[in-house]
């Protein structure tokens, strides 16, 4: 039985035995027709099921021997603090290092901050204003990556000096480090009016 109809426009999903729209399934280069053999749905059921059979026999334990991070290329060896412990892999550890894992993490939590402030500033505030997020993250940088109001580097994310609630832009020297605990109780405030909350 062939796989795709004369057309193109339909598919055959092996898991539900069904022709589905070409849609319904995800891309696969190294397949013949370029899709996956399961349509999106079955792959979602099949995944959840292998995950978990992995955590009802207690995940993949840790293989001892050399892992090397392909971020960073440094060897380390498998079981000591350097890597993450990740049940769903088939050595038990993160592909990448711990380091490179939270700068990875650190990048992407900033390029969605940086997308969120841009759309909002220009869906509800008509500013046409955008920022880029390599200036943003130079910035960061040199403000140490910390927040401005209590000095902690966990969850540090993008603030507004003067928000937008208060007439202030989607621009670089408008923007600061803040982190989500500050940033949720520093509301619509400008940054002093909530040191001055901070003193009082």
């Amino acid at each position: 039985m062939k796989s795709m109809n004369v057309s193109g426009t339909a598919k055959w999903c092996k898991a539900c035995g069904t022709w589905k729209d070409v849609k319904e399934f995800s891309k696969n280069k190294r397949a013949l027709c370029g899709l996956q053999g399961y349509c999106k749905s079955c792959s979602k059921v099949r995944v959840v099921e292998r995950r978990t059979k992995i955590k009802a026999e207690g995940g993949n334990p840790v293989k001892k021997g050399p892992k090397t991070c392909p971020k960073c290329g440094v060897d380390y060896e498998r079981g000591e603090e350097s890597f993450s412990k990740c049940s769903h892999n088939s050595d038990g550890l993160r592909s990448h290092c711990k380091s490179c894992h939270r700068a990875h993490y650190a990048k992407n939590t900033l390029r969605r901050a940086v997308h969120n402030a841009n759309r909002r500033s220009r869906m509800h505030h008509n500013d046409d204003n955008r920022l880029d997020v390599d200036e943003v993250e130079a910035k960061f940088k040199e403000m140490g990556d910390t927040c401005v109001f209590c000095g902690t580097d966990q969850k540090v994310g993008l603030d507004h000096d003067i928000p937008f609630a208060q007439g202030g832009l989607n621009v670089l020297n408008n923007v600061q480090p803040c982190c989500h605990t500050c940033n949720s109780s520093k509301q619509d405030k400008t940054s002093d009016e909530y040191r001055e909350k901070l003193k009082g």
